[in-house]
């Protein structure tokens, strides 16, 4: 699985719910706890074998880490990045839609 597998899977409930509460769906927001619950089922979903809690902690060091706001796609390579399940940021061009 990859950073562009998770992009692909559906995210219609996430965009909506941010746009309901005025908020831009392409940019994550680390301080907002349904979107980290949210984007931690996500990732679990694509690589199951990695722990929820290091998933949980490797949100929480890139949302310190990656100045903000946090363009969605490319918080999501961070992410995998720092888990340790992909290699390096560089191989993805992304742009702020994710």
């Amino acid at each position: 699985m990859s950073l562009k597998g998770i992009l692909n899977t559906d995210w219609s409930d996430y965009d909506h719910k941010k746009r309901e509460e005025g908020m831009d769906p392409a940019e994550f927001g680390c301080s907002i706890p349904w979107e980290v619950d949210y984007l931690v089922a996500k990732i679990k979903d694509e690589y199951p074998e990695a722990p929820q809690l290091a998933i949980r902690r490797s949100v929480a060091i890139c949302s310190i880490m990656v100045d903000g706001p946090h363009p969605r796609g490319r918080f999501i390579g961070y992410v995998l990045v720092q888990l340790g399940v992909e290699e390096n940021m560089a191989m993805y061009s992304i742009d702020n839609n994710g």
